[in-house]
């Protein structure tokens, strides 16, 4: 309808629980809301580079990630002119068995590893950044390309988020020791016990999110806190740092459109938060399975008209999200004027930017008298 640019598309599943019974589809499953004790659907969304949805599925609340793909992949080509479908998506998402699935159906995808507790990652840790390369492209990010196997696997390294993190981590560092230090002159006063004082320092190393990085020990009446130092230059190597794994070859996707690509994802992610929070797809009133379809199709259509708005306010240099210029114009009013016999149905006043808007949207500027009887 609207024609889209799907020559690379964003694959993703969310879920959105019931109150109550729900319908038919409605199972237990992983919760993305954290509602474990709720039965809910699955959302299967598939979005353009420009966030504009091109289909959608509802799915009983027990289906698993993998059992959808193939069937995606095969409505996309036969309905849509796609050139390539990669299926991309965050670290969080997918398992060892599902990636090995998408291996076996020759899915190409773009995958975010998980930085610690895996091992492709931790292959490719390092001690300095030797290797790495900025690329034009990535406004300044890092990158350093590795391949085994057949497959690439992307590390990307940000410069200003590194350091960020140092600095706030040092920070923390420097405030802990203040703090142990007033400790230790409560616990040397007798205003402090041993328990007491120990307790106290677990939690403020808990409360920074700093424990892992130390050792907390009593002796005497000092508090040394014994550094972790493989954790510490861990962490400070893994600063700004996310690794990336795909089984495209070089030839279909560089090493930048690899990144782009998966930075891109968050468009899905906004669509799902869109749906859920601004177009309120929950709570769901009805209970049967074809009307549950009826509205999530209606929310999905809500947001492509969403995005549509978005993308003509920005393709006419207005600085206005839809959210907004919706807002604006719905300060426009038709207003119905009665003098004796006569009724006249008028259209307020509205300012520049609203008829900015209309021209943006390709709409008509409203007429000032609609109807006069």
């Amino acid at each position: 309808l609207f024609s889209p640019d799907v020559d690379l598309v964003f694959y993703d599943l969310t879920s959105s629980y019931f109150e109550g019974e729900g319908p038919d589809l409605a199972e237990y499953g992983y919760s993305r809301d954290q509602r474990q004790d709720r039965v809910q659907m699955v959302i299967a969304l598939v979005v353009s580079r420009e966030g504009l949805p091109i289909y959608h599925e509802v799915l009983p609340g027990n289906t698993a990630d993998v059992s959808t793909l193939k069937d995606t992949v095969d409505i996309l080509s036969s309905r849509f002119n796609i050139r390539q479908t990669v299926f991309v998506c965050d670290r969080g998402l997918v398992s060892q068995e599902n990636i090995e699935k998408l291996d076996e159906m020759g899915f190409p995808y773009i995958i975010g590893l998980r930085a610690r507790n895996n091992d492709e990652a931790k292959a490719l840790y390092q001690k300095n950044l030797s290797g790495f390369e900025a690329d034009p492209a990535l406004a300044g990010l890092l990158v350093k390309e590795t391949r085994q196997g057949g497959l690439r696997y992307v590390q990307c390294h940000n410069p200003e988020v590194a350091k960020t993190k140092k600095t706030r981590r040092d920070r923390c560092y420097t405030e802990i020791q203040k703090t142990v230090a007033q400790l230790e002159k409560r616990f040397r006063s007798g205003r402090l016990s041993r328990e007491a004082l120990h307790h106290q320092i677990l939690r403020l190393l808990e409360d920074r999110h700093m424990a892992k990085y130390f050792d907390p020990r009593i002796e005497g009446d000092r508090v040394i806190l014994y550094m972790r130092k493989e954790v510490w230059e861990r962490e400070t190597y893994l600063d700004g740092k996310f690794f990336l794994k795909t089984n495209m070859p070089q030839e279909k996707i560089t090493t930048a459109e690899v990144v782009r690509s998966y930075k891109e994802l968050q468009t899905v992610e906004r669509a799902f938060r869109e749906l859920k929070d601004f177009l309120r797809i929950r709570p769901v009133y009805h209970y049967t399975d074809s009307r549950v379809k009826a509205h999530v199709f209606i929310c999905v259509l809500a947001y492509l008209l969403e995005k549509m708005v978005d993308l003509y306010c920005q393709r006419a240099v207005l600085p206005h999200t839809a959210r907004r210029a919706l807002s604006m114009l719905s300060q426009l009013k038709a207003i119905e004027c009665r003098l004796n016999d006569q009724s006249v149905t008028m259209t307020n006043h509205y300012d520049e930017e609203g008829a900015r808007i209309f021209e943006a949207l390709g709409v008509p500027n409203p007429v000032k008298i609609i109807q006069n009887q």
